[in-house]
């Protein structure tokens, strides 16, 4: 099975430690985002702590995010601590292709 690694770095968290991240994928309408727990959960530790999620390319081809061949994998990301959430990332405009 091939997979996307998805990663990012450290945010700043003002002085609390992050507990989550919210890991969105765009959809094949290029408008919507949608999250894939099942591969890219923020909440588990092992993705809290290495900042990285690996997901299949036959998972990003099914609902909800239907990409197709040749698609951009594009992510956006964001942090939340006992301050409450941080701002969404910028998306990426480069990298892996399904």
């Amino acid at each position: 099975m091939i997979y996307v690694r998805v990663s990012w770095e450290k945010p700043y968290n003002g002085g609390s430690p992050v507990n989550s991240y919210t890991i969105l994928f765009q959809n094949s309408d290029r408008v919507t985002f949608s999250s894939i727990n099942t591969y890219c959960n923020g909440m588990m530790t092992k993705v809290l702590l290495q900042r990285y999620c690996d997901i299949p390319f036959t998972v990003l081809r099914k609902q909800p995010t239907s990409l197709e061949y040749n698609d951009l994998v594009v992510v956006k990301i964001y942090a939340t601590n006992s301050i409450g959430s941080g701002p969404l990332s910028i998306a990426n405009t480069d990298g892996v292709r399904i």
